[in-house]
């Protein structure tokens, strides 16, 4: 959810609005996203609340990218 309104946000607004979304997108995604979720969960400790909140960060830019 948080990806697909990036991108509907990103492709609505453009200008320098969607130069940052798609910036910040392009920097998420040079991450590995198994171990961007590691080191969240490592860092934050383990629970059902922080896994969703990890999985939902290390997938929103690939969302938004689609959505954009």
């Amino acid at each position: 959810m948080l990806g697909s309104c990036l991108g509907l946000v990103a492709a609505y607004r453009r200008g320098w609005v969607d130069e940052l979304i798609g910036r910040t997108t392009d920097l998420a995604l040079a991450f590995p996203a198994l171990i961007l979720s590691l080191l969240l969960l490592a860092a934050f400790g383990t629970s059902i609340g922080l896994v969703v909140f990890a999985i939902t960060i290390t997938s929103a830019p690939a969302v938004a990218r689609i959505a954009r």
